[in-house]
């Protein structure tokens, strides 16, 4: 479970959880789990930009829940479902058996104080920029995100609902971005 107290990182800092963490890490186990492991690996930023930290844990730590796609462009059609409390689609893919293992662990963070940090998400995967329908500023949107998951998909599960097809740009034409 989750320790609300806090993590301690390597420099002697703090990573503290938000104050419904409890919620999400309910609801991922292994990623709490992996955070009494993951924290005094970290040194926290000390110029008070966002923590954003890889680590290769060299073993296996779950099923990938983002994988590499056939690239698509904006106007082609691909699969897509409405995630629960999400403003918009995520692009999804359906595999056929189990998704491949994963040994990476992404701690997230923003600056709470001098030496401290609040834990935004962890998660067993690898980093990615928000969803294009997510991303306020159209420049990085088109850059960044768009390009990224026009090459990246979500590794479906039924929780997620259920799949249909469109392109990005008739999903974010519908959402006004």
């Amino acid at each position: 479970m989750i320790r609300m107290e806090g993590y301690r990182t390597a420099d002697g800092g703090l990573l503290v959880p938000y104050d419904n963490a409890e919620e999400y890490f309910a609801a991922h186990l292994e990623a709490a789990e992996l955070l009494d492991e993951a924290a005094p690996r970290i040194t926290l930023p000390t110029d008070g930009s966002r923590l954003e930290v890889v680590l290769d844990f060299g073993r296996p730590l779950g099923p990938a829940s983002m994988v590499e796609t056939v690239i698509v462009n904006p106007d082609t059609l691909t699969t897509f479902a409405r995630r629960p409390k999400r403003n918009g689609p995520s692009r999804v893919v359906v595999l056929e058996g189990d998704p491949p293992q994963i040994s990476t662990f992404v701690v997230v963070g923003k600056p709470l104080g001098p030496g401290q940090y609040r834990l935004v998400t962890a998660y067993v995967g690898t980093t990615a920029p928000g969803e294009p329908w997510a991303e306020k500023d159209v420049h990085a949107r088109d850059e960044r995100s768009l390009p990224f998951w026009c090459g990246h998909a979500l590794v479906w599960r039924p929780d997620m609902g259920e799949v249909f097809t469109s392109t990005w740009r008739n999903e974010l034409a519908k959402l006004g971005v």
